[in-house]
């Protein structure tokens, strides 16, 4: 089995001023475990696969095109429930945040990246672990459930 990680693709939502409780070193903390135990190795580096075309090809344009404008905060917001609805941030201080969510976008798309790498090696290796998040609540015209 191929296992791929990646430091690079955890994402730590505090750092942009997301106060929900998830722990950016899950994957690095699964990752440190199976390699006391099976041989895996870490990527060296997210390789970029993953264009524009091909998100738009299982995403509506409307909906990638707002993602990678300059006002994708609204995505953000919704995707993580970050405004309550009285259009108050709701599990979010902005003057919390150590970074923008231009820096989360990026992470992100490495994500995607390794997800997209984990199905060409399941398909190469007959099987394929990718330890990161799987974008898998995202639907077709916008995000949910924490994926964008």
């Amino acid at each position: 089995m191929r296992v791929l990680y990646h430091s690079k693709a955890d994402l730590d939502l505090s750092l942009y001023g997301i106060q929900i409780p998830l722990k950016g070193n899950r994957s690095q903390k699964v990752f440190s475990y199976i390699s006391t135990h099976y041989s895996v190795a870490e990527l060296e580096k997210v390789p970029k696969k993953i264009s524009i075309l091909d998100l738009k090809r299982v995403h509506r344009e409307e909906y990638i095109d707002e993602l990678f404008s300059d006002y994708h905060q609204k995505c953000f917001y919704h995707c993580y429930e970050l405004l309550d609805r009285e259009g108050r941030f709701n599990r979010y201080d902005p003057s919390a945040a150590q970074y923008s969510f231009d820096h989360a976008r990026e992470i992100i798309k490495d994500q995607i990246d390794l997800t997209y790498l984990g199905l060409e090696e399941a398909i190469r290796f007959k099987s394929s672990m990718t330890l990161h998040g799987g974008m898998h609540h995202a639907m077709s015209d916008r995000p949910r459930g924490f994926c964008l």
